[in-house]
């Protein structure tokens, strides 16, 4: 892994972008491929990759223009309590066990 103070941006950036998630409004379908990318940060932060859990960060923003496209004629819906579990739970993990913080569900 880099330095301390990289490695405190880049769970500062991923902690950032779950939280945005959870604001989100997207069809099904995008829930699906959110959680994809949510799994891909996890696993990486099970490895200790910080950068490959960067890089899955980073998917969520590349890929909201896709997620807004195929939801133009779509209901639309909020993060569901699945979601907002799984979400919770890696936030805790991002976190990591020094940082005492509970993991809030928003």
């Amino acid at each position: 892994m880099g330095d301390t103070s990289d490695d405190d941006q880049i769970r500062a950036d991923i902690l950032a972008a779950l939280d945005n998630l959870l604001t989100r409004k997207l069809t099904s379908g995008g829930w699906e491929q959110a959680m994809s990318i949510v799994s891909d940060i996890e696993t990486a932060l099970e490895s200790g990759d910080l950068e490959a859990a960067r890089a899955a960060r980073r998917r969520l923003d590349r890929d909201r223009p896709i997620w807004a496209n195929r939801a133009q004629d779509l209901p639309l819906e909020s993060a569901d309590e699945y979601v907002r579990e799984r979400v919770g739970e890696l936030k805790h993990r991002v976190r990591g066990p020094d940082n005492g913080q509970p993991a809030d569900d928003e």
